[in-house]
Order: C-alpha cells, then structure tokens, then sequence
C-alpha cells in the first residue's frame, strides 16, 4: 500500500459525549459562519489553538474537509 493510508472515517452513532464541550462550540461557531479568527476572538483562544482543534476534531472525523467535518459532526449530534 506504501507510505499513504487510507482514512477511514469514525463510526456513526456517538454520542456528544465523544466530543469535548470547547469542541463543540467551536464546531458550532464555524458553522454559524465565523472565521477561525472569529471563533478564537470569541473562546479566547488563539487561532492556531483554533486550527490545532478543527485539525484534531478532522481526524478524529476521519474527514479531508471541514465541509465533511461538519456533516460527519452533525450526523454524531455534536452540533
């Protein structure tokens, strides 16, 4: 398969519990339209604490976008 990995994306049915709270509100910022800088101005956080985060919630997500990110968060009800 060489040096690439296939992701595979987390399973469906979790709960809120699968995500922290700080996570949460700031998937729920994003989604409202905030910026990065934006979402970080309004959980005091700096936005490279913000793109640490989303990076983090992607992989957890097993998504490439944070278009998918946000649909595979709503389908876990995070949002």
């Amino acid at each position: 398969m060489g040096a690439y990995r296939h992701r595979q994306p987390a399973r469906h049915g979790r709960g809120p519990g699968d995500c922290p709270a700080q996570e949460r509100q700031l998937l729920k910022l994003l989604a409202e339209g905030l910026t990065d800088e934006g979402a970080a101005r309004q959980l005091g956080l700096s936005q490279r604490t913000v793109r640490r985060m989303m990076a983090g919630i992607m992989e957890r997500l097993g998504a490439r976008s944070r278009f998918e990110a946000g649909l595979q968060a709503a389908k876990r009800g995070w949002l």
